[in-house]
């Protein structure tokens, strides 16, 4: 297990030019690799008997979601709390992006080519709709991407050294 884990790089502000479509995309395509992240480092803390078992049908994500996931590791107390609560937040980002209607938003009052406004209704915690941003949303996510993927890759690699060097 592990062996597809690999962090990809990209260059500053390469999100400047990017649509709607591959925000949805790309934020998607993020949480799962951050899930898959997530698996790499409880199948380290377990090292079960039955590895590919474990992999395949316990870990995958119809029998133990990403919500599933973080409790365990919050059971365990091996990642910091703060990570936990912000993967937790690119979860609901991730949901907005998933699950919402994605629309334009137009506006006759400005010149022409600013009259579009990409926007992504996102249900809070108290139940109510709101209107964001989609751009600012996709950027809160990417923010926060960057540093947590890097912390859990970190993480899984000192597991799976002291694993192995036991």
């Amino acid at each position: 297990m592990g062996k597809r884990l690999k962090r990809i790089k990209r260059k500053p502000n390469w999100f400047n030019d990017i649509n709607l479509e591959e925000m949805r995309g790309f934020v998607i395509t993020e949480m799962i690799s951050v899930e898959s992240i997530l698996s790499f480092i409880i199948f380290q803390y377990f090292l079960p008997k039955h590895q590919n078992e474990f992999e395949q049908v316990l870990l995958n994500s119809s029998v133990i979601g990403l919500g599933g996931k973080i409790k365990i590791l919050q059971g365990l107390e091996i990642i910091d709390k703060q990570i936990l609560e912000n993967i937790k937040r690119l979860s609901s980002i991730r949901n907005g992006f998933a699950h919402a209607h994605l629309f334009t938003e137009y506006d006759s009052s400005v010149k022409p080519e600013n009259t579009g406004h990409d926007k992504i209704d996102v249900m809070n915690a108290q139940g109510i709709l709101k209107k964001k941003n989609a751009f600012d949303y996709f950027i809160e996510f990417n923010n926060l991407i960057e540093g947590i993927q890097d912390k859990l890759i970190k993480k899984y690699k000192e597991m799976k050294t002291r694993n192995e060097a036991e």
